[in-house]
């Protein structure tokens, strides 16, 4: 089998178990959800779904992947070479979120420490930009997912995680 070294590091790192689901602080039971059917080469402006999930099930996994500078990446554990990806740079405060195949410069976010088994996700290439998940008032199972994940200015409940391990 020919792996790149991405995805031979891709692959130590889920033989290592080091994978995790992301639930956001700010609900009983709600997770950071990926849905990158379909892509398999890099977009220019990215890909796919990134919304949030009510449980946790495969596509709500992610593996943290070490990047330059003390970043990390959000890898899929379900869909091959996929990240989680922040808008490119434009007005406003809000920057829509979604999936990119490979790992670039707005697919790095700095991992912050904010409690306990706690972290928010910064964006390295638009600092003061954190990972934010809003359910907006679901709370059941969706298929599709629900509600929006977004990067935000704001680091509060919505931008904080807890890591679910998903070690055996």
């Amino acid at each position: 089998m020919d792996l790149s070294p991405l995805e031979a590091q891709s692959a130590t790192s889920a033989s290592q178990n080091l994978t995790y689901s992301l639930k956001c602080i700010a609900y009983k039971d709600a997770y950071v959800r990926m849905d990158a059917n379909g892509l398999t080469s890099p977009e220019p402006e990215g890909a796919g779904t990134v919304n949030a999930q009510i449980s946790a099930g495969p596509w709500e996994q992610f593996i943290l992947m070490p990047q330059d500078n003390n970043t990390v990446g959000l890898l899929s554990a379900a869909w091959a070479n996929c990240y989680i990806r922040i808008g490119t740079p434009q007005p406003g405060d809000i920057k829509p979120i979604n999936c990119q195949y490979g790992c670039g410069s707005l697919e790095r976010w700095y991992l912050r420490f904010v409690g306990p088994n706690h972290v928010a996700f910064e964006c390295s290439s638009l600092l003061g930009y954190y990972l934010s998940l809003n359910t907006n008032g679901a709370t059941t199972f969706n298929g599709s997912g629900v509600g929006v994940v977004q990067g935000v200015q704001s680091l509060n409940d919505n931008s904080t995680f807890e890591l679910i391990s998903h070690s055996s």
